[in-house]
């Protein structure tokens, strides 16, 4: 487990000084990355907005979101499209 504090990026949610377990955190990028790779053809678009969808969750505001998860999916089924389109353009 990881021990977060004021001067740690703090995941989505997170009060000061919890713990949260690696290990749930990386089960929910896994998710992400599969959601993302079934919206978009390239591997590198599917990890770019996974990355969009963890920066994003940084710059909210606390208390804004209630459901990180379905919060965090919604964020990357965007950028994928968003990225998907952008590749079909270029073709």
């Amino acid at each position: 487990m990881t021990e977060l504090d004021d001067s740690d990026a703090r995941p989505p949610g997170v009060p000061h000084g919890d713990a949260v377990p690696d290990y749930r955190l990386e089960s929910l990028d896994r998710q992400l990355r599969g959601l993302a790779r079934l919206l978009v053809r390239e591997g590198d678009d599917a990890d770019d907005a996974v990355q969009d969808a963890w920066v994003s969750a940084l710059e909210e505001p606390e208390g804004r979101v209630r459901d990180w998860t379905a919060w965090l999916r919604q964020v990357v089924r965007h950028s994928a499209r968003r990225r998907a389109r952008r590749s079909d353009l270029r073709r």
